[in-house]
């Protein structure tokens, strides 16, 4: 996926089998979170052969989408782990009511 195209979001650029093309997230290593422009019809068995491609984003943005990515995925990590917290109190709370209810 390499093109030294690129288009404004506003701009939605026709593929070359004559669809509107929709606007895609890159999962790939080179480009994490890096938008591009795609077939319509991509996941569709009749259009596998237009491989229409052109990226939506300058290649300065594509440094900031990195950070942003690292950014989400601390954010999902320190989620996950107030949940286990939430539940790790929730747990000495029905210790400390045993010990009542027993004593």
């Amino acid at each position: 996926m390499s093109s030294s195209l690129v288009t404004s979001i506003n701009t939605r650029p026709k593929c070359h089998c004559g669809t509107d093309s929709v606007c895609r997230t890159s999962r790939s290593e080179e480009n994490p979170g890096r938008r591009f422009w795609g077939c319509g019809n991509y996941d569709r068995d009749s259009c596998k052969v237009c491989h229409f491609f052109e990226w939506v984003d300058p290649d300065v943005l594509v440094g900031a989408n990195v950070v942003l990515q690292r950014l989400e995925r601390k954010i999902e990590d320190q989620s996950k782990e107030i949940k286990l917290l939430k539940k790790f109190v929730l747990f000495l709370i029905c210790v400390e009511l045993i010990k009542l209810l027993l004593y």
